[in-house]
């Protein structure tokens, strides 16, 4: 499910849009099903996470991220080259070929 108003249910819900884009979407969620009950859903995430304890991970991590740390992992970045247009290269073409 996605419309033009689902991108906006959690700038809603944190009170970040602006009073026209508000009520805009307080007219959407008048009639449309699917983004209330997204943003319940929503609503009902930001009260859990407070709560939430997270969990250790299944292993210790950190041997492996330190390991990786010092790998040099360096990829060169080169400048793109130029692009020449499509006609000028079938012009030097024609004219390479009518030079031999």
């Amino acid at each position: 499910m996605s419309d033009p108003f689902t991108g906006q249910l959690s700038a809603f819900l944190d009170g970040e849009l602006d009073h026209l884009a508000r009520a805009r979407l307080e007219t959407h969620l008048g009639e449309c099903l699917d983004c209330t009950r997204l943003l319940a859903d929503l609503r009902a995430i930001v009260a859990a996470a407070p709560h939430y304890q997270g969990r250790e991970p299944a292993r210790d991590l950190w041997q492996d991220i330190e390991r990786r740390l010092d790998e040099a992992d360096v990829v060169p970045i080169t400048p793109p080259r130029p692009r020449v247009p499509a006609s000028p290269r079938r012009d030097l073409g024609r004219v390479l070929s009518l030079e031999q």
